[in-house]
């Protein structure tokens, strides 16, 4: 079942009580998926230091860089398909979020 309605026509269908709830629900959840994106990644952390986990080479594979946790790697292919394929997203990427990098890189 399709539904074809735009933002005010929903607003009008649900009542804006509801649909003001709805919005409010989805910042929440926005604002709890940033909240929880420091835990998530001082987990994986925690882990790659635990495991003795670094800047290893793996024939074929390179050089392990970064540990990403997967709903921030899928988050980003959501908004841009070739998010991680291109060197200048990763690059900002790792520039605006240290924590994920792997402390023993070697450039």
């Amino acid at each position: 079942m399709d539904i074809d309605l735009t933002v005010p026509e929903l607003a009008d269908k649900v009542g804006t009580k509801w649909y003001d709830g709805l919005l409010a629900e989805f910042k929440r959840g926005w604002e709890f998926e940033k909240a929880t994106y420091a835990i998530r990644q001082g987990r994986i952390g925690q882990a790659v230091k635990a495991t003795g986990t670094g800047a290893k080479h793996a024939n074929g594979l390179g050089q392990l860089r970064a540990c990403i946790d997967a709903r921030t790697y899928f988050r980003w292919m959501q908004e841009d398909r070739n998010f991680w394929s291109d060197k200048s997203n990763r690059e900002k990427f790792f520039k605006d979020n240290p924590e994920v990098l792997v402390k023993n890189w070697i450039r």
